[in-house]
């Protein structure tokens, strides 16, 4: 039977502060050319239970998926969670968060956060605001209840753009790290996988982090909502490649050139949903978001 071997607020917390860096890393591609989560099946280990996978199989539905490994059934832990992670109810929090030039790590000064309730696709009613200090750092009233993003603006100083943490957020992680780069420098991730900037588009950068900690690799994402004209990619090796059709072991993807409004992101894992969310994207701007096991979308409908 499976049984959750983790704690998942400390997955999700330590995947946050992970996730950042990550989303770094993947936008230094922009102006430069965890606690795991797992789960695993109880097996007595002082007895031989297989020689086959078809001898696992045999012991009933939980063991479908399993695999003789060393004469035990196990499972592949990639996504086995998927089914049964449960997020942490939002608390009333007070989260710092840090906005670092992507290039170089130095704190931006006098850039101006909002938060926003996950839902609010017009950007209506901001939940918070504060400017950043010398140091990059402001900090946040998030409220009890749903999730939330982060608007960025900072006209001259910054590309604008949103960001959304996994839930929730904690007061001593808060939103970490948010990585933005200088008035156009999405240009050269654009140029780097072989397109050509459109006027008027945004860009979705993600980061996966399956049930080991890990950047799902072979997993694959669907966009769903106003794709036209746009371009997917992937990290191969660590730079974007449009060429390339999956997740590797970075976990980092993304899509440019998307028209503004609201796009699904669907994680699958085969035929598979293993995860799912949307996210708003503006005119010249870029939003970075989290993908964890297990995460179901906000509501949108993009039929």
């Amino acid at each position: 039977m499976l049984h959750e071997d983790l704690n998942v607020n400390r997955q999700r917390n330590t995947a946050r502060g992970r996730s950042a860096q990550r989303l770094g890393r993947l936008a230094l591609t922009l102006a430069s050319l965890s606690g795991a989560l797992g789960c695993s099946l109880v097996v007595d280990a002082q007895r031989e239970q297989c020689s086959t996978d078809l001898d696992c199989q045999l012991r009933g539905p939980t063991f479908a998926e399993a695999m003789c490994v060393e004469n035990l059934c196990q499972t592949d832990p990639t996504w086995a969670c998927a089914d049964s992670v449960q997020t942490g109810e939002q608390q009333a929090v007070e989260a710092p968060l840090t906005v670092v030039n992507l290039l170089n790590g130095t704190p931006f000064a006098g850039v101006h956060a909002t938060l926003y309730s996950a839902l609010d696709f017009n950007l209506d009613t901001p939940l918070d605001a504060a400017d950043t200090d010398a140091q990059g750092k402001a900090t946040l009233s998030v409220p009890a209840g749903g999730e939330v993003f982060v608007a960025l603006e900072g006209e001259g100083v910054i590309e604008s753009g949103l960001f959304y943490p996994p839930p929730p957020i904690t007061a001593e992680t808060g939103f970490g790290q948010l990585y933005a780069g200088t008035p156009g420098a999405s240009g050269g991730l654009i140029g780097l996988i072989g397109a050509v900037p459109q006027a008027g588009r945004g860009i979705a950068l993600t980061v996966i982090r399956d049930c080991v900690g890990s950047g799902g690799a072979g997993a694959t994402i669907v966009y769903t909502g106003e794709t036209q004209g746009s371009t997917p990619f992937y990290s191969l090796n660590g730079i974007a490649s449009s060429s390339a059709r999956a997740l590797d072991a970075s976990g980092q993807a993304g899509i440019v050139n998307l028209r503004p409004g609201v796009v699904g992101v669907e994680i699958r894992s085969g035929d598979t949903l293993v995860s799912t969310t949307s996210v708003l994207v503006r005119a010249e701007s870029v939003t970075q978001v989290t993908l964890l096991p297990g995460m179901t979308g906000r509501g949108f409908d993009f039929e």
